[in-house]
């Protein structure tokens, strides 16, 4: 890999072929440093296809990638279970990583991941793209500035139906379950709102050795509580958030796409609105652009930090359902 810091736009490969890297081809596109070069799979066919359809410089299989000057950064959008595994080869091959939510399966392999990074000297950072967008950073603004006063409580809900049995989220070997695929949502933006909770309590329903349906109460030092729930089965659908303050609430429809947000006084609606466009993973990509020219080794952030704490939330709530990976 080719040293970055006399450079002004970053080349991007994308490892994991699926429905996520359209996205991040789309959001790249639009971000002015950033430049897909080059694209990485399993199967050398699936890799070539992927490069003709978005006229990529290269296409490559994981040993051929690793010995590679193909790219300056690497997006993982693999399944969960190999996470670990692909950012780890990468990170020590020289390659910084931007890794999709969730980071890992456990506290362990995000830790290992990490401690690789740091061996490397290289960043690497969760692609929890909630954090980025700019809805979540008014919000954070509005919260700091006691607009609503102390946060009192929060509620949260990510139920999605999955109709498709044969989908990854009902599988273990994929890194399966609501927790790591939906809760992770939940369970972060209540850190970004609060921190690391005292203590997590978890109820849920178990098939097949994951998750389908799980609730998660967390209780903070100031008792402050969460009450989040995922589901794959239930119905309706529902993405939501509501932070309940000492001096009113805020709700927050589809949070994890940060379209806007609603606050709430005496329960009053207040007058002024905040409204954002539908966003995409293209404020992400700045983010880290941004920290890699400058030779940053972590994200202030999604720091390691946060991603350790966030999975240790998702990891307690498995182990008290009975889920291990």
């Amino acid at each position: 890999m080719s040293d970055i810091s006399d450079k002004s736009v970053v080349r991007w490969a994308v490892c994991g072929l699926g429905s996520i890297s359209h996205a991040f081809m789309r959001a790249a596109s639009k971000v002015e440093n950033a430049r897909v070069t080059a694209c990485v799979s399993s199967s050398k066919e699936r890799a070539e296809a992927f490069k003709q359809r978005y006229g990529l410089e290269a296409a490559y299989t994981y040993d051929e990638f690793l010995t590679s000057n193909g790219a300056d950064a690497v997006y993982v959008c693999t399944n969960m279970n190999d996470h670990v595994k692909n950012t780890v080869a990468f990170l020590k091959a020289g390659f910084p990583v931007l890794c999709e939510k969730a980071f890992a399966l456990t506290v362990a392999e995000a830790e290992e991941m990490f401690a690789a990074a740091r061996t490397a000297d290289k960043l690497v950072m969760e692609a929890m793209w909630t954090r980025f967008i700019p809805c979540t950073e008014k919000l954070l603004e509005v919260i700091h500035a006691g607009e609503i006063g102390k946060i009192t409580s929060m509620t949260g809900a990510m139920i999605g139906i999955f109709t498709n049995k044969k989908h990854r989220v009902f599988d273990k070997a994929r890194g399966g379950g609501t927790m790591l695929d939906l809760m992770v949502y939940n369970a972060a933006y209540s850190h970004f709102l609060k921190g690391a909770p005292e203590s997590v309590s978890a109820k849920g329903v178990v098939q097949n050795g994951v998750d389908t349906d799980c609730t998660i109460t967390l209780t903070y030092a100031d008792g402050t509580k969460a009450l989040l729930r995922s589901s794959s089965t239930a119905k309706p659908l529902k993405f939501g958030f509501v932070i309940e303050g000492e001096n009113g609430k805020i709700k927050i429809p589809h949070f994890h796409w940060g379209t806007g947000f609603k606050v709430f006084k005496n329960g009053r609606l207040l007058p002024k609105h905040y409204r954002f466009p539908f966003p995409d993973f293209t404020y992400e990509i700045k983010h880290f652009n941004a920290l890699l020219l400058a030779g940053a080794t972590e994200s202030p952030l999604m720091s390691e930090a946060v991603t350790v704490a966030v999975m240790g939330v998702l990891e307690e709530a498995n182990r008290q359902l009975g889920v291990e990976f």
